[in-house]
Order: C-alpha cells, then sequence, then structure tokens
C-alpha cells in the first residue's frame, strides 16, 4: 500500500558555472559568493555580470531551477546600468548584493523568502562599491564607495523598507 512519489526524482546535476554543464568545471568565475537562507549564492559571473544564482534550500551543491519554493534560483539584476555583482552579504535578514555602482536588496516574498517566483530584488542606492571586502559590524554593514575615497555605514531601515548608506568619511 505504497504510493511512490514521483516528483521526487534524482538530481540533475546543474553546474552555475557551465551555463547547464553537468560538470564542476569553472569555465565562468563568479565575483561575488555568499550564503543566504541556507541557499549557497553566487553573482557577477565573467560573462555576465548581472546574473546571480542559489542553491536549493540546504543543498549547496544543487542549483537545478524548478517551480518548488527550495529549487535553485537564477535571475538578473536588471537596473539602470550594467553593473556586476562583487560582493553578497546578509544584513537585517536581507541578502544585499554589492555592486559597482549600485547596492541592491533582495526582499522575497511577503514571507521574506527568496524563492524561484519571488525575488524583489530592487536598487537600494547608487553608490557603489569597491573590491575592498565590506565588513559586517553589529548591524552595520561598513564598505568602501567605490572610487577607493569613502566609507560607508550601510543600514537596514525597517520603516522605509529600504538600506541606508552614511558617509563616515
Amino acid at each position: 500500500g505504497i504510493i511512490p512519489d514521483q516528483k521526487d526524482t534524482p538530481v540533475v546535476g546543474i553546474s552555475p558555472f557551465g551555463y547547464g554543464s553537468s560538470t564542476w568545471v569553472c569555465d565562468d568565475p563568479p565575483e561575488a559568493v555568499g550564503l543566504f537562507q541556507q541557499r549557497l549564492m553566487f553573482g557577477g559571473f565573467a560573462t555576465d555580470t548581472e546574473r546571480i544564482v542559489g542553491s536549493h534550500v540546504g543543498n549547496y551543491v544543487t542549483f537545478d531551477p524548478g517551480a518548488e519554493d527550495a529549487s535553485g534560483l537564477d535571475f538578473t539584476l536588471a537596473g539602470r546600468t550594467v553593473s556586476g555583482a562583487q560582493h553578497m552579504l546578509e544584513i537585517a535578514g536581507r541578502a544585499v548584493v554589492l555592486t559597482n555602482t549600485s547596492e541592491w536588496v533582495l526582499r522575497g516574498g511577503t514571507s521574506g523568502s527568496l524563492t524561484p517566483t519571488a525575488i524583489n530584488a530592487r536598487t537600494d542606492s547608487y553608490y557603489g562599491c569597491s573590491d575592498v571586502s565590506p565588513a559586517l559590524i553589529g548591524t552595520s554593514l561598513i564598505y568602501v564607495q567605490r572610487g577607493d575615497r569613502i566609507a560607508r555605514d550601510a543600514k537596514y531601515d525597517y520603516a522605509q523598507e529600504s538600506l541606508a548608506s552614511a558617509d563616515l568619511t
């Protein structure tokens, strides 16, 4: 009397580095790597700088796309300018992507969770960041603005639902 679950099939094994190849050969390395909501996230690929991919929830080696909430993510940060992801961090329960021209927050759906059907990527400012690795200190994200002359203190403002970056210099 056991009914098999036909939806639970073996993993295909799509690698984000080879655009559909099943091997983990890194012919398209990402610039940014981060962890968010039990997903391994990559962004700023050499051939597609605005592309962001995320693993299945709780499975850091599986990136297969799908309709389930825990399936892999694959989307593009479409903004005013082409800007490659340089850093990916989590602040105040939100995924933050710092690019060379802007700062993005990935908000997810109404629950705040990122799913294949609920990404809600929004640009919160246009300062841009440098190659210097940002630091998380308490509830602040400290990063160096593009041009390497200004340090910024970014905090998530829940009332405005946005990332506010103050000049520290």
